[in-house]
């Protein structure tokens, strides 16, 4: 519970674990190769991505600007247009409300929390539908078949979880993780809690949107943004 009284995020825990980083098969992206082992210790993710409600408190606490959101529900549906720094310190916010640490995932805490102990491109399987995650439906992955393109976010946790209980993890909207980007990080990550190179341009985005082709919203697909 924040200081306002209001609810925080609801938290999951993720349990210790390893597990294999990255794309074999189809894959042809340089970044996502080499499939490389990671060992976890247990941590915690939201379950749900942060609403526009959930993020406005800390903009207005901190005397900021709350992004725009026209025409949907501040309740439900999930925040977008945050930059990377802005995560960093509502999360950094959140830790001194609630004295607890919260951070914004790494990469390979991302994908190994994604994945929840499957090995296939999408938690549900091979492949994937809208009926299972937000993203453009006209694009399809594999032996997928077209689908809708709903062209905006829904609210938060409308489709179905993975087995550790994350929702959206797949689409909807990109999310950040700690990391620095760099394409050929994987050939030199340690095997233990990996935490990105020490420096590089843009930071790591995984997940995809409801913008993105099914492609896009792999567990092991990367993305980066300044």
């Amino acid at each position: 519970t924040l200081k306002s009284g209001q609810p925080g995020p609801v938290m999951q825990t993720i349990p210790a674990g390893e597990f294999m980083m990255g794309a074999g098969g189809l894959s042809t992206r340089l970044d996502e190769r080499p499939q490389h082992k990671v060992t976890l210790p247990e941590f915690a993710m939201s379950q749900y991505e942060i609403t526009f409600a959930e993020y406005e408190q800390f903009t207005k606490a901190m005397g900021r600007s709350a992004p725009e959101r026209s025409g949907i529900n501040p309740q439900t549906h999930p925040v977008v247009n945050v930059s990377w720094q802005d995560a960093q310190d509502y999360a950094a916010w959140l830790s001194r409300q609630t004295g607890e640490k919260y951070s914004l995932p790494s990469e390979a805490q991302w994908e190994y929390a994604c994945r929840a102990g499957t090995d296939t491109p999408f938690f549900f399987g091979e492949t994937i539908s809208t009926e299972q995650a937000n993203y453009h439906g006209e694009y399809t992955y594999g032996n997928g078949r077209k689908g809708k393109n709903r062209e905006r976010t829904l609210p938060v946790g409308s489709l179905l979880p993975n087995a550790w209980g994350l929702y959206d993890m797949h689409g909807s909207v990109a999310e950040w993780c700690t990391d620095w980007y760099d394409t050929g990080y994987y050939a030199k990550s340690p095997k233990d809690d990996p935490t990105g190179p020490p420096a590089a341009k843009c930071r790591v985005i995984r997940g995809g949107c409801y913008l993105c082709d099914a492609g896009e919203c792999r567990a092991a697909c990367r993305d980066s943004l300044e």
